[in-house]
């Protein structure tokens, strides 16, 4: 196994322990509901529902969902980055 791999291999086992502890404790946190709430349209607007289901119920629920928002739009920018940089200096 590489090191990529092992990496991986310890990432997991420690996120699965940090979940048994949690909810062994009562806390459960979600991941961001995949589709987010749905679009209503009413002429030219558009709105989004609230619901239970859409909404983050703690504030850790709402830090992880913000977090991941932001490590995508990083991931995104580093692409876009080391693209010009290959565009423009190769």
């Amino acid at each position: 196994m590489n090191k990529e791999d092992e990496l991986k291999e310890k990432e997991w086992e420690v996120r699965m322990l940090q979940e048994e502890v949690a909810a062994s404790q009562g806390i459960r946190i979600r991941r961001r509901p995949p589709t987010g709430p749905p679009v209503h349209y009413v002429g030219p607007f558009e709105f989004r529902i609230q619901s239970e289901g859409n909404t983050p119920r703690n504030i850790l629920e709402e830090i992880v969902w913000n977090k991941d928002v932001e490590v995508s739009q990083v991931s995104n920018n580093h692409f876009i980055l080391l693209f010009l940089d290959l565009l423009f200096f190769c």
